[in-house]
């Protein structure tokens, strides 16, 4: 037989099942808390341990009873091994010794379990969820100084602890473990769980014993993590502080512009992608210690956790500014959202700001000011309303896209890159544009007179040619991806439409290092189901 060593943590909680979610601790609940955990210690020579289906934190957890009484559950980094021997027992749980008990406010006890020798480790649930979607091309907030904090002091830390730490090094050591502890004390990614397991591991093996103690503060963190005193900061202060910071708030701003401030709508692109967050989290978006809990307990890979986090903000600071409640939402709860600029209702909007001209603003610089922002209101309707307009063309593109956002891209393609005076792509660059949505399968019908005619219809062709035929031959021939210095004679030619190629296809979708063609997320229509629908592209692109 072989001996198992498992930690039971989360006894506070046990022993105070009526807290509610963001109530602080009190002296009453310490009481009971110290008061369970001597009870154990003093009347329970062994505990039962038995899956929990019913856990709202962690579908994986396995709880410890005494005498028909929930006492905690098996700790985190102990988990898989405990879920291993039930599979391995063939019963639905099993008996542990107790062997220790720390009788503190937030106590904790080992047991140990008796069992013949695990030949492997049964997978938890967490391990097999799909994060590809949240790995993709989403919102996402820049680093905070905690986080760079942490990647300098994981850095150093990878480091140093691949040898033995001499005496010399120690204070550096400390030093760095502090700065770590306090940049990942709310980090909840997989990354971050694993590197804390590992310095544990390497610290724990040290020769010295002053090195070996500097892992108690890891593993303290390690339990502590979604305890109730770290989700009440992660809730409060520390959420608080990342909505309200410089990051924040430009994501918020280019939220707003990539959306052309339709709230409503992008509201229901959010939730869209929050519906599949794996374990139905979305049912759980109002509470944030939730969210957090489950997504540290489904091991979290960062890029997703990044991103999951960043939309979470935009749901957040979109529900405060169309004021309604941070909850889950059923699909006729959506509004539309209004154009501000309609041409019926122009006195709101135009004329309200030329009245306000007239009446208040007497300095020449003045109405040079409010002529120059009635100038850009009247040509950002113009804008708005050619995007959204329908056209008798528009069915040449696939039905999986949103073409209003669509033709936000070109139109900011056009802004960005085309002919200033005539405010629109050259001949040359609306065949490289066409090339490319061709390449990328955007498109069902793609002879070129129907897309000049499409393009003539949403932003107008200046041009008197009304064909591509003054493009050099070798381009049409030939993939935009293959384009360079020796497709045609010069050398120049070959740069300026492989650049221009290269810039239009990163406005639209990712390509893979092999070729492939991932949609970005931001261009797709939802389905029935209120998932983004997908364009099937082939392996085998040029």
């Amino acid at each position: 037989m072989t001996e198992y060593r498992l930690k039971i943590t989360g006894v506070h909680y046990a022993a105070n099942p009526t807290q509610r979610a963001g109530q602080p601790d009190t002296e009453e609940m310490h009481v009971r808390t110290r008061k369970m955990l001597s009870w154990v210690r003093d009347e329970a020579p062994f505990v039962v341990l038995k899956p929990d289906p019913s856990c709202r934190h962690n579908r994986d957890a396995v709880a410890a009873r005494v005498l028909g009484t929930r006492i905690g559950y098996v700790g985190d980094d102990w988990l898989q091994v405990a879920r291993s021997l039930l599979t391995q027992s063939g019963e639905q749980m099993m008996m542990a010794r107790v062997t220790e008990v720390s009788v503190e406010e937030h106590g904790w006890l080992w047991v140990t379990v008796d069992a013949q020798e695990l030949t492997q480790l049964e997978p938890l649930s967490s391990m097999e969820i799909e994060w590809k979607l949240w790995m993709s091309d989403l919102p996402l907030l820049p680093p905070n100084d905690d986080e760079e904090a942490e990647q300098e002091a994981t850095y150093v830390l990878d480091h140093m602890l691949q040898k033995n730490v001499d005496n010399d090094d120690q204070k550096q050591l400390k030093a760095y473990l502090n700065i770590w502890l306090r940049g990942s004390r709310h980090d909840l990614s997989r990354e971050t769980r694993q590197k804390r397991s590992l310095y544990i591991e390497r610290l724990e093996s040290a020769q010295d014993k002053d090195i070996r103690q500097l892992a108690q503060s890891l593993k303290q963190q390690r339990t502590s993590i979604c305890g109730r005193p770290m989700l009440n900061e992660r809730t409060g202060k520390w959420w608080t502080q990342q909505m309200v910071s410089d990051s924040a708030a430009r994501l918020w701003q280019q939220w707003k512009l990539r959306n052309a401030g339709h709230l409503w709508s992008g509201l229901r692109w959010i939730d869209g992608l929050l519906r599949q967050l794996p374990g139905s989290l979305y049912e759980d978006i109002g509470q944030l210690e939730e969210v957090f809990s489950r997504l540290y307990y489904m091991n979290t890979p960062r890029r997703a956790l990044q991103s999951i986090l960043a939309l979470t903000m935009l749901r957040q600071l979109t529900c405060r500014e169309l004021g309604i409640e941070m909850r889950p939402m059923a699909e006729d709860e959506y509004k539309q959202d209004s154009v501000i600029t309609n041409p019926m209702d122009m006195p709101t909007t135009i004329g309200r700001v030329k009245e306000f001209g007239r009446t208040q603003c007497s300095l020449p610089i003045q109405q040079q000011t409010i002529q120059a922002l009635c100038y850009w209101l009247r040509e950002d309707y113009e804008k708005e309303s050619a995007v959204k307009r329908e056209t008798n063309f528009d069915g040449i593109f696939h039905h999986a896209l949103n073409l209003t956002r669509v033709k936000m891209a070109i139109s900011d393609i056009i802004i960005e890159k085309g002919d200033q005076d005539k405010q629109s792509l050259s001949v040359k660059q609306a065949f490289i544009l066409h090339k490319v949505l061709e390449e990328i399968d955007w498109l069902d019908d793609d002879t070129d007179t129907t897309f000049i005619q499409w393009y003539d219809d949403v932003f107008k062709w200046p041009w008197k040619t009304r064909d591509f035929k003054s493009v050099l031959a070798p381009f049409k021939r030939s993939h935009s991806m293959t384009w360079g210095e020796n497709t045609v004679n010069d050398p120049g030619t070959g740069r300026e439409y492989r650049q221009f190629a290269d810039y239009v296809r990163e406005q639209l979708v990712d390509i893979g290092q092999d070729g492939t063609i991932n949609d970005k997320v931001a261009f797709m229509n939802l389905g029935s189901d209120g998932k983004p629908m997908y364009i099937g592209h082939g392996l085998k692109r040029k």
